[in-house]
C-alpha cells in the first residue's frame, strides 16, 4: 500500500469528525490501533485488512516508521510525508496525558486540527517541526 499525503489529510479529517478515532473512543494508551480497532490519525488511511495484519502480528503499538520499515505500507512523497506523519503521530500520542483535564484540553485542541488539514492546501510547517504550537502546548 502507498500512503499519499492527500489520503492521509482525508482520512484523519473523515475519522475525526465521525468520531472513529480511539482517543475519541476511550482509548487509554496511544496506539496505532486501538483494541476495539478504532483507529489512530494515521491509521484511519489504512485498508481495515492491513490494520488486522497489525493487530494479529501484535504490532499496534508500534510507530508509523516502525510500520512502515515491517513493509505495513510505503510513502507517496518523501519528506513532506514523513513530517506529516511524525506531526500525527505526536498529537495523537501527545494526547494520553494522565491528567483528564489537560487530556481533554489536548483532544479537543488535536481534533481542531486534524478539522483544519485540507489535502489541496497542506501545512507548508507541521507543528512537529515548530517549538510552540497549540496542539502540543497545555
Amino acid at each position: 500500500m502507498k500512503l499519499t499525503l492527500e489520503d492521509l489529510l482525508t482520512s484523519a479529517r473523515q475519522a475525526a469528525a465521525e468520531g472513529r478515532l480511539g482517543l475519541q473512543r476511550g482509548a487509554t494508551s496511544a496506539a496505532f490501533v486501538h483494541e476495539d480497532g478504532s483507529p489512530c490519525a494515521i491509521a484511519a488511511a489504512f485498508p481495515s485488512e492491513t490494520l488486522k495484519q497489525i493487530v494479529d502480528a501484535g504490532d499496534e503499538r508500534l510507530n508509523w516508521l516502525e510500520l512502515m520499515r515491517a513493509g505495513y505500507f510505503e510513502l507517496g512523497s518523501g519528506l513532506v510525508m514523513a513530517e506529516a506523519l511524525t506531526s500525527l503521530q505526536l498529537g495523537y500520542d501527545r494526547c494520553f496525558d494522565e491528567d483528564p483535564e489537560v487530556r481533554a484540553r489536548l483532544t479537543s485542541r488535536y481534533i481542531a486540527y486534524l478539522a483544519s488539514l485540507y489535502p489541496s492546501h497542506p501545512p507548508e510547517v507541521w507543528p512537529s517541526e515548530v517549538a510552540e504550537h497549540p496542539i502540543w502546548d497545555d
